[in-house]
C-alpha cells in the first residue's frame, strides 16, 4: 500500500508540473523571430541611415537609443536562453531520479510474504530503506518545487520580454515609416543646409575680416596715442628749453655788448691762424716721424745684419782663442821640456868636454830670450783679443737696451697729444740715434782690432 500511494502521489505530481515542451519554447521562438526580423530591419536602417542625407540630431539619437535598447534585450535573450537550458539539464536528471524510484517501488510491491518476513527480521535493512525513501521524497520535493519555481519565472520574464520586443517592432516600423518619410525631405534640407552653410562661411569670413581691421585699427590708435603723448611731452621739453635759451640770450646781450663782441672775433681769428701754423708744423713733424720712422727701420735692418755678422764672427774667434789656448798651453809645456832637457844637456857637456866658445854661448841665451818674448806677446794678444770680445759683448748690450728705449719712446710719441711733450720726446729719440752710431763705430773699431790681432796670431 505504501508502494501504491508513493507511486500515486509521484505520478500525479508529475502529471501536474508537467510541462508541454513544444509550447513551452513556441513563445520564446515568437520572440526570437521578432528579434530576428528586428535586426534585420535594424540593419537596413543602418544601411538607410548611412545613405541618406544628414538628419535631425533628436532623430538620431531616438535611433540609437533604440538601438542600444536591441542590444540590451538581445543579451537578456541570450542569458535566459542559458537559463533554459540549465533547467532542462535538471528536469532530465529528476525524470531519471524518478524512473530509479519507480524501479525500487517495483521491486517492493513483487516481494513475496517470505521476504516480508525476512525483511521484518532484518530490522537493520529496513532502517536504511526508509531512510533512503525520506531521502528521495525530500529530493523529489524540493526538485518539484524549484523546477516549479523556475518554470513560472521563466515564464513571466519570456511574457515581459515578448511584449518588450512587440513594442519595439512597433517603434521600430513607426521610426521606418518616419525614416521613409524623412528621405523624402531630407534632400531639400539637405540643400538649404548647404545653402546656410555657404552664408555662415562667407558671413563668418566677413566677420573675421571686420575682426582683423578692428584690431589693426585698435593698435594703430594705441600707437597714435602714444606718439601723440610722447610728441606731447617733448613739446613741453622744447617750450622749457626755448625759454632757458631766451633767458641765456637775454643774459648774454646784458654781460657781452657788440664791442666786447668783435673783440672776441678779432681773437678767434688770431687763434685760427694760430691754429693753422700749428697745423702745418703738425704735418711737417708727422714727415719728419715719416722719415725718422724709415731710418729707424734701415737702422734696425742694419743693426740686424751687423748683430748676425758679429755673432757669426765671435763664434769663429771664441773657436780660434780656444785653438790658441791649447797652441800656447802645448807651446808652454814644449818651452818647460827644452829648457829642462837644455840644463841637463849644459852639465853633461861641463862634464864630459870642455867649455865651448863664447860666441856659442851667446847664441844659445839669445835664442832663449826671443822664444821667451815670442809666448809673452802671444799670451798678450790672446788676452787682448778676449778683452775685445767682452766689450763688444758688453757694447751689444747696450744696443739692445737702447732698441727697446727707442720702441718705447715711440709708441708713447704716437699716442702723446701735448706737442711739446712730442718735442722733448723726438730729441730723446735724436739722443738715442746718435748713441746707436757711436756704439756702431765703436764696434766696428773693435772688430777691426780683433781681426788684426787674429792674423798675428
Amino acid at each position: 500500500m505504501k508502494a501504491d500511494s508513493f507511486q500515486t502521489k509521484f505520478l500525479a505530481q508529475q502529471i501536474k508540473n508537467k510541462i508541454d515542451h513544444k509550447n513551452f519554447y513556441s513563445s520564446f521562438n515568437l520572440g526570437n523571430s521578432v528579434f530576428t526580423s528586428k535586426m534585420k530591419s535594424e540593419e537596413s536602417i543602418d544601411k538607410k541611415l548611412s545613405l541618406s542625407q544628414p538628419m535631425s540630431p533628436s532623430y538620431l539619437k531616438a535611433m540609437r537609443a533604440l538601438q542600444d535598447r536591441i542590444r540590451t534585450l538581445e543579451g537578456e535573450n541570450g542569458i535566459l536562453n542559458e537559463q533554459i537550458n540549465i533547467s532542462q539539464n535538471y528536469c532530465s536528471t529528476a525524470h531519471v531520479k524518478s524512473k530509479q524510484r519507480n524501479k525500487v517501488e517495483k521491486l517492493l510491491s513483487t516481494m513475496t510474504k517470505h521476504d516480508v518476513f525476512k525483511k521484518d527480521k532484518n530490522d537493520e535493512k529496513d532502517e536504511k530503506i526508509r531512510e533512503l525513501d525520506k531521502k528521495l521524497k525530500q529530493s523529489e520535493i524540493e526538485n518539484e518545487d524549484k523546477i516549479a519555481y523556475i518554470h513560472s519565472d521563466y515564464k513571466f520574464q519570456i511574457s515581459q520580454n515578448e511584449s518588450k520586443i512587440r513594442e519595439l517592432a512597433e517603434e521600430i516600423n513607426n521610426i521606418q515609416q518616419q525614416l521613409n518619410l524623412n528621405l523624402d525631405t531630407n534632400e531639400s534640407y539637405k540643400k538649404k543646409i548647404t545653402q546656410l552653410n555657404q552664408q555662415f562661411q562667407k558671413e563668418k569670413q566677413i566677420t573675421l575680416n571686420y575682426q582683423l581691421q578692428l584690431d589693426t585699427f585698435v593698435k594703430s590708435s594705441k600707437q597714435w596715442n602714444e606718439s601723440m603723448s610722447k610728441m606731447n611731452q617733448d613739446m613741453k621739453q622744447y617750450k622749457e628749453q626755448v625759454q632757458e635759451l631766451q633767458q641765456y640770450l637775454d643774459w648774454y646781450t646784458t654781460q657781452y655788448p657788440v664791442d666786447k663782441f668783435q673783440h672776441m672775433e678779432f681773437e678767434i681769428k688770431q687763434l685760427q691762424s694760430k691754429n693753422a701754423d700749428l697745423v702745418n708744423q703738425l704735418d711737417q713733424q708727422k714727415q719728419q716721424n715719416s722719415q725718422l720712422l724709415s731710418d729707424i727701420q734701415l737702422l734696425k735692418l742694419q743693426y740686424e745684419r751687423i748683430e748676425s755678422q758679429k755673432l757669426k764672427q765671435i763664434e769663429q774667434l771664441n773657436g780660434k782663442i780656444f785653438e790658441l789656448q791649447l797652441l800656447v798651453q802645448r807651446q808652454d809645456s814644449k818651452d818647460q821640456y827644452q829648457q829642462t832637457s837644455n840644463k841637463k844637456q849644459v852639465k853633461k857637456i861641463s862634464i864630459t868636454q870642455a867649455p865651448t866658445s863664447e860666441q856659442e854661448q851667446i847664441k844659445l841665451t839669445t835664442d832663449d830670450d826671443n822664444s821667451i818674448v815670442i809666448i809673452k806677446k802671444n799670451n798678450e794678444d790672446t788676452q787682448e783679443y778676449e778683452n775685445i770680445s767682452r766689450q763688444i759683448i758688453k757694447l751689444e748690450l747696450m744696443l739692445e737696451e737702447l732698441d727697446q728705449k727707442y720702441d718705447s719712446i715711440v709708441k708713447q710719441a704716437q699716442i702723446e697729444t701735448d706737442m711739446r711733450v712730442k718735442q722733448t720726446l723726438r730729441q730723446e729719440l735724436i739722443q738715442i740715434l746718435a748713441q746707436i752710431k757711436d756704439i756702431n763705430q765703436q764696434i766696428n773699431l773693435l772688430i777691426s782690432q780683433q781681426k788684426s790681432l787674429k792674423t798675428r796670431l
